[in-house]
């Protein structure tokens, strides 16, 4: 993925995202809340988190404001640096790479958890990220993210207007024209990369239990507990 449309959105990211879904009549906070709701009712809860693909810090926040044991990684410097500033004296994000966790070993994450980041990662490299995963075997894996929708025609609904949303918000809105066009850009990368529940199913379905649990438009938050 282009990173270059963060330098200018990074401190203002979750912002206009959630601008993008409140005109199409979603809420952004609830989608990101539904990560810590499934987190919230098991007692993985107290273990260590890790928010792949933290960004911001959107996905991380209320687990933080619960006072849970959370690290971030991400790829992007701008989102690491508003994460950082976010939540500075709490908790922390360092570089990291969702397809080689290297730095943490078998029983040392909890729970992995994801805000709209794993659906960037192309489909012959995101068979690693599940690789990881299984290596690390949290206790429970969470995952919201933009998944394609078995009914074609509803999927296509659905994506027609998320990018008239996109256009609104970042083009008409906000100003944001060179940020409006990497996005458009980048759902035309995520349509040919798509990620499908059968892939999540395929790739994790023999050691975790997996449930889409909640939905807003084209994502949907995936719940995958051990078996």
């Amino acid at each position: 993925m282009n990173n270059d449309r963060f330098v200018a959105i990074a401190t203002d990211y979750e912002s206009l995202i959630s601008q993008v879904a409140a005109i199409q009549g979603n809420d952004y906070a609830k989608f990101e809340q539904s990560i810590y709701n499934e987190v919230a009712k098991t007692p993985f809860i107290t273990g260590r988190i890790l928010d792949v693909g933290c960004g911001d810090g959107a996905t991380s926040f209320r687990f933080i404001e619960a006072g849970c044991n959370v690290s971030g990684i991400d790829l992007n410097p701008e989102m690491i640096s508003a994460y950082n500033q976010r939540f500075a004296g709490k908790t922390k994000a360092e570089f990291g790479d969702a397809t080689d966790m290297a730095n943490f070993a078998l029983g040392e994450i909890s729970v992995i958890i994801t805000g709209a980041a794993i659906h960037n990662i192309p489909v012959t490299e995101r068979v690693n990220f599940w690789k990881e995963v299984l290596r690390l075997a949290p206790k429970m894996i969470v995952m919201a993210e933009k998944v394609v929708d078995p009914d074609p025609v509803k999927h296509q609904a659905y994506y027609d207007k998320e990018v008239w949303a996109i256009k609104e918000v970042f083009g008409h809105m906000n100003n944001l024209p060179v940020q409006c066009q990497e996005w458009l850009d980048h759902y035309v990368y995520d349509e040919r990369e798509r990620l499908e529940f059968a892939e999540v199913q395929e790739a994790l379905g023999e050691m975790y239990d997996l449930e889409v649990v909640y939905e807003m438009g084209m994502f949907k938050t995936i719940r995958g507990l051990k078996k």
